[in-house]
């Protein structure tokens, strides 16, 4: 008879300041990779990088599997939005390291103060929005080094941003996941644990209490009652 392979998310970061000064992400991906073989032989395990966007020490320091041959079983995964030009710029430093103290400080500032504004990348910063991919992870699929899935991805606008990963997901023809099918973030009735969540995921919180209505999904490509699309120019 035939089999089917099917793809199990492993998702962890993976990457040089929690690696190297919190914990061993590389033993902990490599141990996790095992027991998911262990379990199916077949099996994909997929893992994400650091802040979900970052992917050149993953390749500079591979997990120390005991066959090389195993990395042919490891997809990698990242997330792409609009707001992402920090974490890129984040990972960016954290990887080669800071000139000096002012650098870190400089790049902080950018990152939490904004250089530009969310969602203001512009026909003008193709060459940006392009280079900090190329180098976070899309080297990963230029070079085929691994398979890289963007398990994450979505807006509730069209604009530059839209446009230009639209056009970077053509040209290498990436595979991905879009952040939602559905209408619907919370149904009615749900009680919300924000506990870890930030003041911005936060929106729609009842304190606790049951949601006396469905919470819609603005970034959602079916409309709350699944009858049509939210916004067809998203097909």
């Amino acid at each position: 008879g035939s089999s089917v392979q099917l793809p199990i998310g492993f998702l962890s970061t993976f990457g040089p300041c929690l690696q190297r000064h919190i914990a061993d992400w590389r033993s902990a991906a490599t141990q996790s990779a095992y027991a998911i073989w262990h379990g199916n032989p077949d099996a994909l395990v997929f893992v994400e990088g650091i802040g979900a966007a970052e992917l050149r020490t993953v390749h500079e320091s591979p997990m120390p599997f005991a066959q090389r041959c195993l990395d042919s079983r490891i997809v990698w995964s990242v997330h792409d939005y609009i707001w992402f030009w920090k974490w890129l710029r984040l990972g960016d430093v954290l990887v080669r390291g800071p000139s000096s103290f002012a650098d870190i400080f400089r790049t902080l500032g950018q990152i939490y103060t904004g250089d530009k504004e969310l969602g203001q990348e512009g026909p003008e910063d193709i060459e940006d929005f392009n280079r900090e991919r190329d180098e976070s992870w899309g080297f990963m699929l230029q070079r085929g080094i691994a398979p890289v899935w963007v398990g994450e991805f979505g807006t509730s606008e069209g604009g530059p941003w839209w446009d230009m990963l639209m056009r970077y997901f053509k040209e290498l023809d990436v595979d991905f996941a879009y952040w939602s099918l559905d209408g619907i973030k919370y149904p009615q009735a749900s009680v919300i644990d924000s506990s870890y969540m930030d003041q911005a995921q936060k929106i729609g919180d009842n304190g606790g209490k049951p949601l006396e209505k469905a919470q819609d999904e603005g970034y959602g490509i079916l409309q709350a009652d699944y009858k049509g699309l939210q916004r067809v120019w998203k097909m």
